[in-house]
């Protein structure tokens, strides 16, 4: 039996404390509406009784088992058997009340005359009934007659082994036995009625004849089943906000969820499925299922399950074997796994947008889900569809980070690239110059020509390097304009085709009619280049093949989520270079670090390959995904957006220089002494006059003395005082028409968009060669 406690003041009854229980058997929601008022004053029914208690109390110090009438807030009046202490030092009173209207009821039934107990029988909604020694029924009242939708005459003459299963019955019978003995019973019993469980909160008495001898069983039984219900349900909705704070993860807050549904309804069918949008299918991020099995990471379609059904019909949706037939011959739905004979779902949304079903089903019990469940999986559903978007913000949160740190540290990594290829391509300068000097000065039959050539060879590749960390810095792009793919495929392939191993046969699927890309020509032959030399190379000492093939797609959100740099584009339609390995194969680790700088797995490599490759593809705008599997090989497929309608190449100016009287005169601006004499060299063997400057305030103090004493300039970018850019304006500022050449170790567009409009006559890449350099200087004359 539920125990209210309190405490109240002595002097005037005002409640300072209780329980729960003491405020809802007054009628009251929970302990806060009970503290404060005054009892038993303010719901003692007979104040008579309740000065009675208090002088006993006073008396006494204390009450035992007084009981009295009490009407509750609702004004329904019941009976309390109350018991307290006073306790004289603190002046409050601290006690009990235990609920005992059923047992008052019970003995009123049999004091009051047979009239009046009639009218209680007739008339009381729980269920009263009287049996005899042999335990059989006497009387029923119409409640109990209800409650098993029989009659008077069917119930009266049986006993309880006819009404319910023998473990039930059994128990009954020891109940009613004691009672037989002279003892009042009360119990909590939980009998199966019509297929149905039900709680009964029972009361027994026995009934005497006139001589006081015990001649039967009297008892009401109120049905405490929905209210019992519903503390379950509360206590479950509990338990499951509990869980959505604690639990780990998504599939463990889904078992915890499932686990405290189990107390309520069947939960051995069980699963959660997750709608994606853009397939149109369904993940199951939990699925527990006595016959039917489902891969954790697959994505099904199921256009016609019942599943897809509640998400189409937005609500609860409680089904069973007809309702399934009825809707199947409508067409809404079809048979997918096996047959079950009822099956509930609720869908699972995040604000207007319905993102996946909760369901539970029964493949042997066509009864075993009510209506009353639907409200109790809908707020499971709820929960879920909470957790779910947590961990969807939490996900993208991590994403967010990832796509920072990425950044970041391929930004420092790339400024230290570039800055290393920068002074790298300032030092080859100076061996690409020395080098092509000597080979002016030196006799042609010479045997040092061997050693120059060596030189030179050494000088291309060490070039080669500084290129490769330009594109992965995203400062190694010439001039963009229209590409078409696969011919800068076909092209890059047949300058491969003798360097590649005998034992790698090089396969091309192209599509012959690709949209154009907008991109650096030079810069994708590089690409090409380097995910054809990976893919060889990832082959080893073994015979195997390299497809290349190029295709367009279409890549929805999700296909973009798993690709680099992929999280920074939008949906739509891509050029799709795909080379395809048989060789060895990556680990996820690998694959993690595989377009790092100077990160390889061969003992000779560079890694700088496939980190060039990253840096092409962010520069332009792609994305690159990975499919690699230890022992099955390796598929790199790179995304790039498709740009506008092909436009035709600008026509070239040209390179014949203008008529001049006289000897050229070329300015060399650089703060770099070798570097500036070793190209006063070059030029002088090129048959030009030269003058030279320190930086960029004696080049502009120079042309200021004397403006028309030089036809052209070259500038170095990078000087102390003024740099290329300030020097420039100020040489245009003193000469509007004076042809201007830059040299940079950096690209050409990454140099010459930094100076505006106009832009320099002319533009050399750093490490240049004698020829480079008199070519530059005759088309920026010729243009000038």
């Amino acid at each position: 039996m539920t125990v209210g406690r309190l405490r109240t003041r002595l002097e005037d009854g005002l409640v300072l404390a209780c329980n729960d229980s003491a405020a809802q058997m007054l009628g009251l929601a929970g302990r806060t509406e009970l503290c404060g008022r005054l009892f038993p004053r303010d719901h003692c029914l007979n104040p008579g009784d309740r000065l009675r208690m208090l002088e006993a109390l006073q008396r006494d110090g204390e009450v035992r088992d007084w009981e009295a009438e009490f009407r509750r807030a609702d004004g329904e009046v019941i009976w309390l058997r109350v018991s307290v202490e006073l306790d004289r030092e603190q002046g409050c009173v601290e006690g009990t009340i235990e609920d005992v209207t059923l047992r008052k009821r019970a003995e009123i039934a049999l004091r009051e005359s047979e009239e009046r107990f009639r009218a209680i029988f007739e008339t009381a909604r729980d269920c009263v009934f009287v049996k005899d020694r042999n335990l059989r029924y006497t009387h029923v009242n119409p409640a109990l007659v209800a409650l098993y939708e029989s009659t008077t005459s069917s119930l009266v003459g049986i006993t309880d082994d006819q009404l319910f299963d023998a473990e039930t019955a059994a128990r009954i019978r020891e109940v009613d036995l004691r009672v037989l003995e002279g003892r009042v019973e009360e119990d909590f019993t939980t009998s199966r009625v019509r297929g149905v469980d039900h709680v009964f909160h029972t009361v027994k008495v026995p009934l005497r004849d006139d001589v006081g001898a015990v001649v039967g069983v009297c008892g009401i039984a109120r049905d405490i089943t929905e209210q019992t219900r519903a503390e379950a349900v509360e206590r479950a909705m509990s338990a499951i906000l509990r869980a959505s704070v604690t639990a780990s993860d998504l599939h463990t807050l889904i078992a915890e969820i499932r686990e405290i549904l189990s107390q309520l309804i069947d939960t051995t069918n069980f699963f959660v499925a997750l709608y994606h949008e853009v397939s149109g299918g369904y993940s199951f991020p939990f699925y527990a299922d006595q016959y039917d099995v489902v891969e954790p990471d697959a994505v099904e379609a199921l256009p016609k399950s019942l599943t897809d059904f509640v998400r189409r019909a937005g609500r609860p949706v409680l089904l069973n074997s007809g309702d399934f037939t009825d809707l199947e011959a409508a067409g809404e739905v079809e048979l997918v796994g096996t047959d079950s004979v009822q099956w509930l779902g609720a869908p699972l949304t995040r604000g207007e947008q319905i993102i996946g079903v909760v369901a539970v089903q029964s493949y042997d019990d066509p009864e075993l889900y009510t209506e009353r469940d639907i409200n109790l999986l809908g707020y499971a559903a709820g929960t879920i569809s909470i957790a779910i978007d947590r961990a969807r913000v939490e996900e993208e949160r991590q994403v967010l980070a990832a796509r920072a740190l990425r950044a970041e540290k391929m930004e420092s990594l790339g400024v230290l690239a570039g800055g290393i290829a920068h002074e790298f391509n300032n030092l080859l300068q100076g061996v690409f110059g020395a080098a092509g000097l000597a080979a002016q000065l030196l006799p042609a039959g010479s045997p040092v020509h061997q050693q120059i050539t060596a030189i030179e060879k050494a000088a291309d590749s060490a070039a080669r390097l500084t290129r490769q960390m330009l594109a992965y810095a995203g400062k190694g792009r010439v001039m963009v304009g229209d590409v078409d793919l696969s011919a800068e495929i076909e092209h890059s392939v047949r300058s491969l085709a003798g360097s590649l191993p005998r034992s790698v046969e090089l396969c091309l699927d192209l599509q012959s009619d690709l949209p154009p890309i907008a991109a650096d020509a030079s810069e994708i032959r590089q690409m090409v280049s380097n995910l054809v030399i990976n893919a060889a190379e990832a082959l080893g000492e073994r015979s195997g093949s390299v497809l290349v093939r190029t295709t367009v797609e279409p890549c929805d959100r999700s296909l973009l989520a798993k690709a680099v740099f992929g999280d920074e584009l939008g949906p739509g339609s891509y050029v799709v270079l795909e080379v395809t390995d048989t060789g060895c194969g990556m680990t996820a680790e690998t694959v993690e670090k595989v377009f790092d700088p100077f990160f390889s797995t061969k003992f000779t490599g560079r890694g700088l390959g496939l980190a060039a490759v990253a840096g092409i593809v962010r520069t332009n705008g792609g994305a690159i995904l990975i499919d690699s599997e230890l022992g099955r090989g390796t598929t790199m497929r790179v995304l790039l957006p498709i740009c506008g309608e092909p436009s035709l190449p600008p026509a070239l100016a040209a390179s014949t220089p203008r008529g001049r009287a006289g000897k050229v005169t070329i300015m060399v601006v650089d703060d770099d002494e070798a570097i500036r004499s070793l190209t006063r060299d070059m030029l002088d063997q090129c048959g030009f006059a030269v003058v030279t400057a320190d930086d960029g305030v004696e080049a502009i103090e120079r042309v200021r003395e004397q403006p028309f004493a030089v036809d052209a300039v070259l500038l170095d970018m990078t000087m102390p005082r003024l740099s290329g850019e300030e020097t420039y304006r100020g040489l245009l500022e003193l000469r509007h028409d004076l042809p201007v050449i830059v040299a940079s170790g950096y690209s050409e567009q990454d140099t010459i968009d930094r100076f505006g409009s106009p832009r320099p006559a002319g533009f050399l890449q750093k490490p240049y060669r004698m020829g480079e350099l008199k070519e530059a200087i005759e088309g920026a004359l010729a243009r000038g």
